[in-house]
C-alpha cells in the first residue's frame, strides 16, 4: 500500500518536474554504471560482471535488479563517511572480498541514497587505484620468480593450518590468514590472489603497520580536522573583515603581477572592470541572472572547475552533508504541505549537481 502511495504520487507530478526527475535517474544510473566500470578495470569484480553469454550466444543479465542503487544505513555512529574502500587491517594497497555486502534484506529503511551512491563512487576509485598498486607488486613477483622468491611468493591459496576435531589433528583452510602481516591480499578479476610477504620492510609498506600508528588515533584526527575546519571558517569565509580586507589585497597583488607585461592600462581596466565583476557575479549567483557578460564569464569559470570565494572546494562530505540538508527540507516541508517550496530548489540543484558530478 504505501509502495502504491508513492507511485500514484509519482504519476500525479507535472510535466517539468517529471522531466527534471528523469534528468535525476539518468545522471544516477551514470554514477552506477562508471562505479562498475571502475571496478571492472581494477580487477575488483569479474570483467564478466552483469552480463553472462548463454551457450547459443545470447547475452543476458547477471543481474535481477534492474534499477540498481546502493542502499545502507548508518555504518558507522562516529563517522558519516565510512571508508569500505581499505581493506581489512587498513591496509594502504590492494584489496579483498566483497565490493558490496550480500543482499539478505533489512528490517529498517535505508538512509541518503543519492549520497550513499556518490560515496560509492569514490570509494571504488580509491579501492581500485590502491588495487592497482598491489597489482602492479604481482607483475613484478611474476617477471622473475627466482629473483623475487626472498622478498615474497604468490600462494596458490590461503595457508592450511591444524585443527583438532574431536581426536583428531585435521589440516584445514586457514580462513583469517589474511590477518597475519606477511600474508598480503590483491584482486585480480574479481578474485582474491594471496603473497607470502618475507621482508618486514615490504610488509609494512604494503600492508600498514600494525602497532599503535595512524589507525589507532583515527577517531582524534577527525575530531581535530574538524576544530581546525570551523577555526579556518569563522576566520575567513565567515569572516566579512577578512573577505573586504582581501579582496583589496588581492587586487594589489593582482596589479603588481599585471604590470609584468608592460600593457599600457591594463591595470586601471582591471580595477575599474572589478565593480561590474562583482555585480555579475551577484546577479548569477543571487537572482539566477547570467546575460551580462560578466555573469557568462564566471559561469565559464565555474563549469570550467574553477575555485573562488563564492565556490569553495568541495569534499564528498560536503556534498553528501549539501544533499542531506536539502533532503531534510523536502521531508519537513512534505508533511505540511509545502512540496513546491522545497522542489524547485532540490530538483535543480541536484539534478545540476549529479549530472556535473558525471561529467567530472
Amino acid at each position: 500500500a504505501e509502495a502504491n502511495a508513492i507511485l500514484t504520487w509519482f504519476s500525479r507530478l507535472d510535466t517539468q518536474t517529471s522531466i527534471a526527475l528523469g534528468a535525476l535517474d539518468r545522471a544516477v544510473r551514470d554514477i552506477v554504471n562508471d562505479t562498475n566500470q571502475v571496478r571492472r578495470e581494477s580487477g575488483l569484480i569479474p570483467d564478466d560482471f552483469g552480463e553472462i553469454e548463454l551457450e547459443d550466444g545470447t547475452v543476458v543479465s547477471r543481474s535481477n535488479y534492474a534499477s540498481y542503487v546502493p542502499l545502507r544505513g548508518k555504518l558507522d555512529p562516529e563517522n558519516e563517511v565510512t571508508d569500505p574502500s581499505r581493506p581489512a587491517r587498513g591496509a594502504p594497497f590492494g584489496a579483498r572480498g566483497r565490493e558490496d555486502p550480500r543482499a539478505t534484506g533489512r528490517y529498517d529503511y535505508a538512509e541518503n541514497i543519492l549520497e550513499t551512491t556518490m560515496v560509492q563512487n569514490q570509494n571504488s576509485i580509491a579501492r581500485g587505484e590502491r588495487n592497482k598498486v598491489g597489482q602492479s607488486f604481482l607483475e613484478l613477483l611474476r617477471a622473475d620468480p627466482e629473483k623475487t622468491k626472498g622478498y615474497a611468493t604468490i600462494l596458490e591459496a590461503l595457508p592450511k593450518k591444524e585443527v583438532l576435531q574431536g581426536r583428531k589433528v585435521m589440516l584445514k583452510t586457514d580462513t583469517m590468514a589474511y590477518l597475519d602481516p606477511f600474508i598480503y591480499t590483491v584482486k585480480e578479476n574479481g578474485k582474491d590472489v594471496y603473497v607470502r610477504l618475507q621482508d618486514e620492510n615490504i610488509a609494512k609498506a604494503l600492508k600498514g603497520d600494525n602497532g599503535v600508528g595512524a589507525g589507532a588515533l583515527e577517531p582524534v584526527l577527525r575530531g581535530m580536522g574538524k576544530i581546525n575546519r570551523y577555526l579556518s571558517n569563522i576566520n575567513t569565509t565567515y569572516n566579512p573583515e577578512f573577505m573586504i580586507t582581501n579582496l583589496f589585497r588581492d587586487l594589489q597583488t593582482a596589479g603588481v603581477n599585471i604590470n609584468q607585461y608592460d600593457e599600457k592600462g591594463i591595470t586601471k581596466e582591471v580595477v575599474t572592470g572589478t565593480r561590474g565583476a562583482l555585480k555579475g557575479i551577484y546577479n548569477s549567483i543571487v537572482k539566477g541572472d547570467d546575460s551580462s557578460e560578466w555573469a557568462k564569464y564566471y559561469k565559464d569559470f565555474v563549469d570550467a572547475g574553477g575555485q573562488n570565494a563564492t565556490n569553495q572546494m568541495n569534499t564528498i562530505q560536503d556534498q553528501m552533508d549539501n544533499v542531506r540538508s536539502l533532503l531534510g527540507d523536502i521531508s519537513t516541508q512534505g508533511m505540511q504541505g509545502k512540496w513546491n517550496s522545497v522542489k524547485n530548489s532540490f530538483i535543480g540543484q541536484k539534478t545540476g549537481s549529479l549530472l556535473s558530478y558525471v561529467e567530472n
